[in-house]
């Protein structure tokens, strides 16, 4: 019997609120004063109330996909809806807390996507909105780690050695590492950017660091 459905057993009468939907098959039993049963059965659809606008539900225990990582520099993306459903099938719209840089989220589909720039650990948490106006919230946490750092290119017959000590994007400044080419001049560039930033320098030293803007 679906939940929220009972027998009187005097008068043979279903009756109720039923609590969930689903298709039921019902078999009944009636009894003679002489022990003797005959038995019949019906078919039951339960069904939701198409007057009622019921709120979405949020799903998997409170967390919408297990913990995730990402690194700077490089794509990420995750799928926020899978962690909501919407009784009725109809479509809902998303919002989020505020994200980690670079990192967007498309309101229509759900979906976290992006370059993260930043590393750290964050807490995400997701609203789904059903046509009706009600919200239910989810969330997941995210670890950005940082990129690993960049090996310059040596120049042939040299002993010279850059490492870029991150993983730099727009607008960040991070130490440059170079080592070998003792007390020779030394210019850095970067490369592939709207901007071309060079450091000219001599090694006074086995190894020295430099900050470097990536623009």
């Amino acid at each position: 019997m679906p939940a929220g459905l009972s027998l009187d057993p005097n008068t043979g009468v279903i009756s109720g609120n039923p609590g969930t939907t689903g298709f039921y098959g019902i078999t009944i039993v009636a009894v003679d004063d002489a022990g003797s049963k005959v038995y019949s059965g019906f078919f039951l659809t339960v069904s939701l109330d198409p007057s009622i606008n019921y709120p979405p539900i949020a799903l998997n225990g409170g967390a919408i996909v297990p913990p995730q990582t990402a690194t700077v520099g490089v794509a990420y993306s995750v799928e926020t809806s899978v962690g909501f459903s919407d009784p009725e099938g109809r479509p809902m719209t998303y919002i989020s807390s505020p994200l980690p840089a670079g990192l967007t989220l498309n309101p229509a589909t759900g979906q976290i996507s992006g370059i993260p720039t930043q590393p750290g650990q964050f807490g995400i948490t997701v609203g789904a909105t059903d046509d009706g106006g009600t919200t239910v919230y989810n969330g997941f946490f995210l670890t950005i780690n940082a990129g690993s750092p960049r090996i310059g290119a040596k120049e042939i017959g040299s002993g010279l050695n850059v490492s870029v000590l991150g993983n730099p994007v727009a607008g960040e400044t991070v130490n440059v590492e170079i080592r070998g080419a003792l007390n020779q001049p030394i210019t850095l560039k970067t490369l592939g950017s709207a901007a071309t930033q060079s450091i000219q320098l001599r090694l006074n030293r086995l190894a020295k660091q430099k900050p470097l803007l990536f623009a």
